[in-house]
């Protein structure tokens, strides 16, 4: 429609034998309205979907709730509210009401997005009362030490881990296979926690505080948005990502309380002003780095921009960012002098020596090619190289082009710590929150300095020599070195060869647990040292408690191989007998880690049918059950001869107990009774009442072997006569 009207005008200017001044004047004027409207009505169709993806969000927490009502009964009418009023909310949007109604839509839609967020962490918690993370664990063992009178810094939180509940796959490992048990954030990261515990709440404060903050950084940030971006808020915060993780403990979720501020007003800092809004951003941001490391890494951008806007607007631009330092260091310093004092190494340990810790890799990003596809892992140390490398060379980039890079600011250590060897997407997600808060409050610098030349639009050799001899040339040079020894530190990454081979000879399993409780590995030391590595069992992307080691000699010679059992440490970390895992093993100086991927001992499992007998079967009655073959996509798996064995059991409340059932005519009581399947890969069992049973009896089948495996579902059956009493 644009086009035919832009059509028409320009038509009619050429067809006008007088071309005046005044005659191109309105024409461009008429072109600049379509265009307005055009942009009008492509922005108001864009906030429509943005409130109906929204209505969608209320659907889908509706049905999360509808999945909760047996653990959490009030989820009930949550299900119920959000159902009904996501389509309201379809019907009012659609309908042809004033924007005036449409911006009281949206705070209705922002309150309410909210509270159906926390209302979903209080449904999680009823499901999973144990703390999900060691980092909510911990932060709160922290407050109880401290509301004892201890110093928590320095103090062995162990117990704490236990007693929040926090499983072995959640919490975080050194290289050495030694847990974390000391507190490693700044003292707001457990203040909170402190005072909470001070009003007698003792449990889930971690998840309160995280909840809270994450509600309040989106009030905030809701509220300080300009309309037209609200609605795209909703959508952020009301994906899963970021309540759930709220639900975790993450400490992130309160670190948003205050950096969300900080970056809000950063750019009223760089006024001339003297207005307390002026301030409030090097406060916050001191805050904000006083919870959790993860703020540290936004110092150097943050300098950065501070030095070009006070360039651009005629500041002194080292005033600028020393005033602007020194504020945060005040704020930060504050919340932390009590436990300096108290213990000066104890606080530099539990606050910065974790930057230093080697621990065990995990994450979305880089390091994952070498934990979950085998590539590299001799020196994982290349990749915290390059991350170092890679933050020299974004660095540099906004040192180069900062009006270009400016909104790249709160993402550049997310795109950084994606090299580590610990990129969690929860650094991702906290930053991109942030973003948002900038893209609507941050100011864009003209189109012309962002559109000046950068190393992107160089085609010939002269420009290239042009370019890197011209302005800026040496933060230029050092972002062209420092790029292509983080390239080659990411290939040495990936190709330098771990130390250790791995093969597996031998598995023991738990029968009908379908668990792997302990292996015959045969290791092969390729190093010129000795080494002794911890061996890590995982069926899924979190790194578990080392397993143990029989045998006091745990050392392989350089060069040699040697066969080593290994028994797990716990139940929670025994793999599965139907999925595949892996094998880690975690080696010190280098950190490095060699990975070897054991399949199931079979695909196949099997099905038991039918699922329940709805009746009291008497004597002399009988009942025909059939077990089919199924593959690892649960499709029928056809083949004769297979040996399926089947079991009865009772499961009373002083323990298990024998049943006393004939199948196929074997002898009463007997157990377990194998059959064979057809061309069809069914086995077929019948099942004959002998004599009245007190209790149900349990059937369950397996496929024969040295190693049953592919358990089927559980049936129940009832011999009667029951009584009815």
């Amino acid at each position: 429609m644009l086009k035919k009207d832009l059509a028409k005008i320009l038509r009619h200017r050429h067809r006008s034998s007088f071309s005046s001044d005044e005659s191109k004047s309105q024409d461009i004027t008429k072109i600049d309205e379509h265009l307005v409207d055009q942009d009008n009505h492509d922005l108001v169709n864009t906030q429509l979907l943005s409130r109906a993806i929204v209505a969608l969000i209320w659907i889908f927490f509706s049905s999360r709730f509808f999945v909760t009502i047996g653990v959490f009964p009030p989820a009930g009418y949550f299900s119920i509210f959000y159902g009904v009023l996501s389509i309201l909310i379809l019907i009012l949007i659609t309908s042809n009401i004033s924007e005036k109604w449409l911006s009281r839509l949206d705070v209705f839609l922002g309150i309410f997005t909210i509270l159906a967020g926390i209302a979903w962490t209080v449904a999680l918690v009823y499901t999973l009362p144990s703390y999900g993370t060691d980092e909510a664990a911990l932060t709160q063992g922290a407050a109880q030490v401290l509301l004892g009178g201890h110093n928590p810094y320095g103090a062995n939180l162990a117990n704490y881990l236990q007693e929040f509940g926090v499983q072995p796959n959640a919490l975080t490992y050194t290289m050495s296979g030694s847990p974390v048990t000391t507190l490693g954030y700044p003292s707001l990261s457990f203040i909170p926690d402190y005072f909470l515990l001070l009003v007698g709440i003792t449990r889930q404060d971690p998840i309160i505080i995280t909840v809270l903050g994450l509600a309040i950084a989106s009030l905030f940030t809701f509220f300080s948005l300009p309309k037209s971006h609200r609605p795209f808020l909703l959508i952020l915060i009301g994906t899963s990502a970021y309540f759930s993780e709220a639900a975790a403990g993450l400490i992130y979720n309160e670190m948003l309380i205050f950096i969300v501020p900080a970056f809000y007003y950063w750019e009223k800092f760089h006024e001339k002003s003297t207005s307390f809004k002026k301030y409030v951003s090097p406060i916050c941001f001191g805050l904000a780095c006083a919870v959790v490391q993860d703020a540290w890494f936004f110092v150097p951008f943050l300098l950065v921009g501070i030095y070009f806007e006070a360039t651009r607007r005629g500041l002194r631009p080292f005033k600028q960012i020393s005033i602007y330092s020194l504020i945060t260091i005040v704020s930060f310093v504050i919340v932390n002098i009590p436990f300096i004092v108290w213990d000066p190494l104890a606080w530099v340990k539990g606050s910065i020596g974790p930057l230093l810790q080697p621990l065990v890799p995990l994450g979305q990003g880089m390091v994952g090619i070498t934990m979950y596809l085998g590539m590299g892992g001799g020196d994982l140390k290349y990749y915290t190289y390059a991350a170092v490398f890679a933050g020299i060379v974004a660095i540099s980039a906004l040192i180069v082009n900062y009006p270009k890079y400016k909104f790249l600011i709160p993402v550049m250590p997310a795109l950084i710590l994606f090299l580590s060897t610990r990129s969690l997407n929860e650094y991702a997600i906290a930053d991109i929150f942030i973003l948002f808060v900038c893209v609507g409050s941050w100011k864009r610098i003209s189109r012309q300095d962002v559109l000046n030349k950068d190393a992107l639009s160089l085609i010939s050799y002269k420009r290239v020599i042009k370019y890197f001899t011209g302005d800026k040339s040496i933060a230029k040079l050092l972002m062209l070195a420092s790029a292509l020894v983080a390239i080659v530190l990411i290939l040495l990454a990936f190709f330098t060869p771990p130390p250790v081979q791995m093969s597996i000879i031998s598995e023991h399993t738990t029968g009908q647990e379908q668990t792997v409780d302990s292996m015959i590995l045969k290791v092969t030391n390729h190093s010129s040292v000795p080494i002794s590595p911890d061996y890590v069992v995982a069926s899924g992307p979190y790194v578990p408690t080392p397993w143990i080691v029989v045998g006091r000699n745990k050392v392989i010679q350089a060069g040699k191989s040697r066969y080593v059992r290994i028994i797990t440490s716990n139940v929670a970390v025994m793999p599965s007998t139907a999925t595949k895992f892996n094998i880690f093993a975690f080696l010190e100086n280098p950190d490095s880690v060699s990975y070897v991927t054991i399949n199931s001992i079979t695909n196949l499992h099997t099905l038991l049918t039918p699922y329940g007998i709805r009746k009291i079967l008497r004597p002399g009655q009988s009942v025909t059950i059939h077990i089919q073959l199924l593959n690892e996509l649960d499709i029928p798996f056809k083949k004769s001869g297979v040996s399926i064995a089947l079991d009865q059991l009772i499961y009373s409340p002083h323990g298990v107990e024998f049943a006393e059932e004939s199948i196929n005519g074997s002898p009463q009581g007997a157990t377990p009774v194998t059959a064979y399947t057809n061309k069809n890969g069914i086995a077929t069992f019948r099942i004959t009442e002998d004599q009245p049973e007190p209790q149900e009896v349990n059937f369950q089948a397996w496929i024969g072997g040295s190693a049953p495996t592919g358990y089927s579902n559980q049936l129940t059956v009832w011999f009667g006569p029951i009584s009815s009493k």
